[in-house]
């Protein structure tokens, strides 16, 4: 795993030009994007570039890492929705091009629905992943098998209370994932962390032990992993 630290102030375009180079691929490729609040301004980003004719993503099919279980994908709080608010609209992705998982079917199904998808369409070139402060990525929590495919993961309280936090009142226990042993087999893996909230986890994940405790150290080993943090989150290295 590379490590690229960068300034607050630079991070939002760091982690745009490291996105941008491979939607802008010409041949068509599937990319896993997280939602949360780390990557929003990298979001941001990629939109103004996009507004400003800087750069046009090629056939990219987009895939949403994770959702909260039980709830619409038209809900103002899923992950889909943060992703369309701040990405999607912005770049008029062709709506036959934005995948997630299918409410119209148990939790169950609707993972290994989108197991099937991720892998029929050859996997991901690229998956973009926030990192927890507990170490997670999407809804892989601490002690998730790093050999895991999609599925139902119980939530940890650290995740319902950032849920919390955020304003909802009544966050679900459970949500839907991309398995760590799924996401290990993109082709590339950007990992981003920003904040001095996350200077813990950052150490924990560059200099600690590989552990399904810590569940983005999975991406330690990956052939070609990039974590890109700012000064904040690299306070402690």
């Amino acid at each position: 795993m590379r490590i690229q630290v960068v300034s607050k102030d630079n991070f939002a375009s760091a982690a745009a030009d490291v996105i941008t180079q491979y939607l802008s691929v010409k041949r068509d490729i599937q990319v896993c994007f997280t939602a949360g609040k780390t990557p929003i301004e990298p979001y941001r980003e990629m939109v103004r570039r996009f507004k400003n004719g800087q750069f046009h993503p090629q056939k990219v099919t987009a895939f949403t890492l994770d959702e909260y279980a039980g709830i619409r994908k038209t809900d103002p709080h899923a992950c889909f929705q943060t992703l369309s608010k701040h990405l999607y609209q912005g770049m008029d992705w062709p709506q036959d091009q934005l995948i997630t998982y299918n409410e119209g079917l148990s939790v169950e199904a609707a993972a290994e629905n989108y197991e099937e998808s991720v892998v029929r369409g050859g996997g991901f070139e690229l998956s973009i992943l926030g990192i927890g402060v507990n170490g997670h990525v999407g809804f892989n929590e601490p002690g998730t098998s790093f050999d895991s495919r999609t599925h139902v993961a119980e939530l940890a309280a650290a995740t319902i209370r950032q849920a919390h936090d955020e304003g909802w009142g009544n966050a679900p226990k459970f949500g839907l994932t991309l398995g760590i042993g799924t996401l290990r087999e993109s082709k590339h893996v950007l990992l981003i962390a920003n904040g001095r909230n996350k200077a813990d986890i950052v150490a924990r994940i560059v200099d600690g032990d590989i552990s399904e405790t810590v569940p983005a150290t999975a991406f330690r080993e990956h052939p070609d992993s990039l974590l890109l943090i700012d000064e904040q989150a690299a306070s402690q290295l």
